[in-house]
């Protein structure tokens, strides 16, 4: 159950968006028996201030940030659950399409890092390939807060970007003094590769962006050579405007071992 008795028009409510939406007030009233226009109403106004649905015009619909948030529990549940030797691992990659690319980043970093935290027998290394440092453009703050849960926990991330752009190397100054190291290389991860791939122990998740967005990042890393070219507005439209990304997680240890070498054959 997604919330308790108490809100069980609301648990209803939730239930036909994930079904059914984006939908209407009156069309959600609609498919709801007994109730009042004016309950239903009542009750979205409570979901949108608690975050869980969004209002766009007169639709409403799932919020992202609640969604990722609940996934989230869910796999951390999963990790606890492994570490102990409850359940088995993911038996086949679990592909999740999302609206965002930072959402989708987030959790990938967030299934990474729950995956160490929760098998105190995990090595204290994540590694990363990314075709480049797209994340920390409009990200700093998201990656702030990703420095700091790293040092608390005495944990190391290596970053391995296919390209040295200027951008880039902006990256790797803002790295510096952490527990990230940055390292380049123009050997690609897995052929052909997602934007992001992230190794932690045996878990191994992939960031796959819209090939629109990979475009127009490709034009901003090889356009911008200095602080000046900088365009923030620009790069937050074009985030904007290609947002669909996908997340696979796949807890393997074979193919885990794999990249692992891969990875140490890169830093070389």
């Amino acid at each position: 159950m997604l919330f308790t008795s108490t809100h069980n028009l609301e648990e209803k409510i939730v239930e036909l968006l994930i079904k059914d939406g984006p939908l209407q007030a009156a069309a959600l009233h609609s498919r709801l028996q007994g109730v009042t226009l004016q309950a239903v109403y009542k009750h979205l106004r409570e979901l949108v201030k608690q975050k869980v649905v969004t209002k766009d015009k007169k639709f409403y619909t799932l919020s992202s940030e609640w969604l990722i948030n609940l996934l989230h529990v869910s796999l951390r549940a999963l990790n606890t659950s492994l570490s102990a030797g409850l359940i088995v691992p993911l038996p086949e990659p679990l592909e999740i399409t999302l609206p965002d690319p930072f959402y989708g980043f987030t959790l990938a970093r967030r299934l990474s890092l729950d995956s160490i935290l929760s098998s105190p027998g995990s090595p204290k290394t994540i590694y990363e390939w990314s075709f480049c440092s797209w994340y920390r453009l409009i990200q700093q703050q998201a990656e702030s807060n990703y420095l700091k849960q790293l040092k608390d926990n005495n944990l190391r991330h290596i970053i391995v970007y296919g390209s040295r752009a200027y951008l880039d190397r902006r990256a790797e100054e803002f790295y510096r003094d952490s527990n990230v190291s940055v390292k380049y290389s123009g050997t690609e991860i897995l052929t052909p590769p997602p934007q992001t791939l992230l190794l932690a122990g045996d878990r191994i998740v992939q960031v796959f962006l819209d090939d629109g967005l990979i475009k127009q990042l490709n034009r901003i890393y090889s356009c911008t050579n200095s602080a000046v070219d900088i365009n923030p507005g620009q790069t937050a439209d074009s985030f904007r405007e290609h947002a669909r990304c996908t997340v696979k997680i796949t807890d393997d240890a074979k193919e885990a071992l794999y990249l692992l070498k891969k990875f140490r054959a890169l830093l070389a």
